[in-house]
């Protein structure tokens, strides 16, 4: 084994002090947790005491709910309960130098992640980790430093090797400085060598036979709930990147708070969520200052310019942090991390297009959020040759942390912009209540044709909020995409009959993980439906008649 604890320890003591430096700084990096979206479930509509489904990298997120942001409190000593998932970083091809590194660097993130857990914890507070084979040999090591031996909960030896490791928050282990050649401890200079010429480490030890297989699954997940019955009913708990354990702890009716940098990941989750009863759900988002991570906003625009295959271009005035760049006779444009895409800005592109000699050339315009006017105008004007296309959400976290890209270069997708089409808009008084009723007729990518599939069946979730205040997105009704199939096209809702106009927002997210938003105004005691039904999206086509 390469690491052994001595090493393990040592890590434990720089995370110790990262945890602090990352807490004691948060606000200095002008990061805030923003509230996204309120999924109401039951009918709930108080965001008081919703559980929280956070988007962002753990680390920051964790520091954030630690130190507090400006529109939420310190949680520090608020959790009963902590879950993480420990798993190795993919091994490259070739072995060597380069694997343990990467090995070192995420066992330092790991144990900075389970110092900030085990802040967020009550003194008495468990904290469970998940984790397989090798990876639960280091996580053990780990957490043996950071919570101590003692602290371990015990379970039925015949299965503890696969069931979750759980520590109790007890008395903190004194983190002081070890010799590496200390005669007392296992790591001395043959430890040390083995460091340095291991090999990967070796799992075998810990692999089932499949016909054990299952039983340890239903073993694993009886020791989860009894982890959850044992904990009150208003206790709540705290999931870092383990999705996979939040339909039990759902169900089990405790508050949670959550967070993934996977889109894929929060996608499912929240289908998941909508699919059954239970508190409200609050979707946050955690935004770090221009300038924070590992590269410039520039350098990053440069970076999906280069994953998307095209050279740079000097870039004369205006617009510092975006790029232009050629892939053959395309004219390629990248915004800047952050910023949104507005006509104005792809009217800056034509013309920056024409300057540079291009000015019939095919444009490509890659965008990481559009303003909700962009498609309607791509639609109405027709540009010839022009593609608005979206970024996928999964980039920017791993630009921002400076991630490895070279997996994503010649296999990232850059979808074209989707736009729903409308069928028929409606709003009837019934009494004291009132009816409305929102249908979708398709969506279509603003992209070439035979770029990227579309029609309803690349709608992964739409939501409407049937009185949007501008400010948070309350979603009163959403519907999943069924597995192999397509979403329901047509949303019917009875609310509470209202004298004044209702602001009615649409949310959707196609398969490739973007966002479209649409918005409109429906006066009282009218019927809307679009009289058109070739026509391209736009709110000018619908014609208002009295009900």
């Amino acid at each position: 084994m390469p690491f052994a604890p001595v090493h393990l320890h040592k890590i434990a003591i720089n995370a110790a002090c990262r945890m602090h430096a990352l807490v004691g700084g948060f606000h200095r990096r002008r990061a805030r947790l923003f509230d996204d979206e309120l999924l109401l479930r039951d009918g709930h509509d108080s965001k008081v005491d919703a559980c929280a489904l956070i988007a962002g990298e753990p680390l920051p997120v964790l520091a954030a709910l630690v130190a507090g942001t400006h529109a939420s409190p310190s949680r520090r000593g608020r959790f009963e309960l902590a879950c993480a998932a420990f798993e190795l970083p993919p091994q490259p091809s070739a072995d060597g130098e380069q694997h343990r590194g990467r090995l070192a660097l995420h066992l330092a993130e790991t144990a900075a992640r389970l110092s900030l857990l085990r802040d967020l914890l009550v003194p008495e507070g468990l904290l469970c980790v998940r984790a397989e084979g090798a990876a639960r040999v280091l996580a053990g090591l780990l957490l043996n430093a950071l919570c101590g031996a003692n602290q371990r909960v015990a379970f039925d030896p015949a299965l503890a090797h696969a069931l979750p490791l759980v520590y109790r928050n007890g008395a903190r282990p004194v983190l002081r400085s070890v010799d590496a050649k200390d005669p007392g401890d296992d790591a001395d200079a043959e430890s040390l060598e083995r460091l340095e010429h291991a090999d990967a480490l070796d799992s075998t030890a810990a692999t089932l036979p499949d016909d054990v297989r299952d039983s340890v699954a239903d073993a694993a997940r009886t020791a989860f709930a009894g982890l959850l019955d044992a904990l009150p009913r208003d206790a709540t708990v705290v999931l870092d990147a383990d999705l996979a354990t939040l339909g039990a702890v759902d169900v089990s009716g405790r508050r949670w708070f959550a967070c993934s940098s996977d889109p894929t990941a929060l996608l499912a989750a929240r289908k998941r969520l909508v699919a059954q009863p239970g508190r409200a759900v609050l979707c946050q988002q955690l935004r770090l200052g221009p300038g924070r991570g590992r590269h410039t906003a520039r350098e990053m625009a440069t970076l999906v310019l280069a994953l998307f295959g095209a050279e740079a271009l000097p870039l004369r005035r205006g617009r510092s942090a975006a790029v232009i760049g050629r892939l053959g006779d395309t004219f390629v444009f990248v915004d800047a991390p952050g910023a949104t895409t507005t006509q104005r800005t792809i009217d800056w592109v034509l013309a920056q297009r024409a300057r540079a000699g291009m000015a019939q050339a095919p444009t490509v315009v890659l965008g990481w959020r559009y303003a909700a006017d962009v498609a309607l105008r791509w639609h109405r004007q027709c540009e010839p040759g022009l593609e608005l296309r979206a970024i996928p959400p999964a980039l920017l976290p791993r630009l921002a942390r400076g991630g490895d890209l070279r997996a994503w270069r010649g296999t990232a997708a850059f979808p074209g912009l989707g736009q729903p089409l409308l069928a028929a808009l409606r709003r009837e008084r019934d009494g004291t209540r009132e009816r409305l009723q929102v249908s979708l007729r398709d969506y279509v990518l603003c992209a070439a044709p035979g770029t990227a599939p579309g029609g309803l069946g690349a709608i992964e979730f739409w939501s409407i909020d049937a009185d949007f205040d501008g400010v948070l997105f309350r979603s009163v009704w959403h519907c999943a995409r069924r597995d192999g199939g397509e979403i329901e096209p047509t949303a019917e809702l009875t609310l509470p009959r209202l004298a004044r106009t209702r602001r009615v927002a649409l949310r959707l997210i196609d398969i490739h993980g973007q966002r479209t938003e649409l918005a409109f105004d429906l006066a009282p005691s009218t019927l809307l439906q679009v009289c058109e039904p070739n026509a391209a999206y736009g709110l000018e086509k619908i014609a208002a008649i009295a009900a």
